[in-house]
């Protein structure tokens, strides 16, 4: 069964934008007695999410991602409102600023 939530963990990880540190631990946690195997070499080694998105075959996903998010960024840098809200699909994104 973890076999076949690894690539689903993956592919939430790349969706919500996750760490990759906090991703790559959790994929090794379920990997377990196989972190040792040619894919669990892949994901200790893996620095980024683009790197373990490649140990599972998942690189044109990471990239349809990266270019959504971005878009959505520039999209947000680039409002004449910022504090407009954009609607996305059920999720409500704004540009939040954080001030000390």
């Amino acid at each position: 069964m973890r076999q076949t939530l690894q690539p689903t963990q993956v592919a939430q990880a790349i969706r919500y934008d996750n760490h990759a540190f906090n991703t790559k631990y959790c994929l090794c946690q379920m990997l377990r007695d196989k972190v040792e195997s040619p894919l669990g070499r892949q994901v200790q080694a893996a620095q980024t999410n683009a790197e373990i998105s490649e140990a599972y075959g998942l690189q044109k996903f990471y990239q349809e991602i990266q270019e959504q998010l971005q878009a959505k960024k520039d999209a947000l840098h680039s409002s004449n409102q910022p504090d407009r809200p954009i609607m996305d699909g059920d999720v409500m994104t704004m540009a939040v600023k954080f001030e000390r």
